[in-house]
């Protein structure tokens, strides 16, 4: 969780406005390089099996990435494609999504989301 946690300003950050046919430019040698070691030592500090990496920008993947294994006992290697149980993890996210949406003046605080008052 303190990963998700610090993590969070970085991936809501706003980003500067791109024009639609502007490339979405890919991440250096050096950038996948630091991730892949980066998720290596997630594994290792948390004796996790795997994880999957995705990182987008304007709407596109720039990165995506499995690392270690969907099924430690058939040594079958996760692929980014492999699906994973969010259990709570996805709280915080959807606080900092609703709390933006709240601070643009789209949202307010006694909305309702799903459902009417009456």
């Amino acid at each position: 969780m303190a990963l998700a946690a610090t993590t969070l300003p970085v991936l809501f950050r706003p980003c500067p406005a791109v024009a639609a046919e502007e490339p979405v430019p890919a991440l250096s040698e050096a950038e996948t390089t630091a991730l892949s070691q980066i998720a290596r030592q997630f594994l290792d500090e948390f004796k996790a099996p795997g994880l999957s990496v995705a990182i987008a920008r304007h709407g596109a993947f720039v990165y995506r990435q499995a690392f270690g294994f969907a099924d430690t006992s058939n040594s079958e290697a996760l692929t980014p494609s492999h699906l994973f149980r969010i259990a709570s993890i996805s709280k915080p996210i959807t606080s900092v999504c609703l709390f933006s949406l709240i601070e643009q003046g789209k949202l307010g605080l006694n909305d309702l989301v799903f459902g009417s008052r009456g």
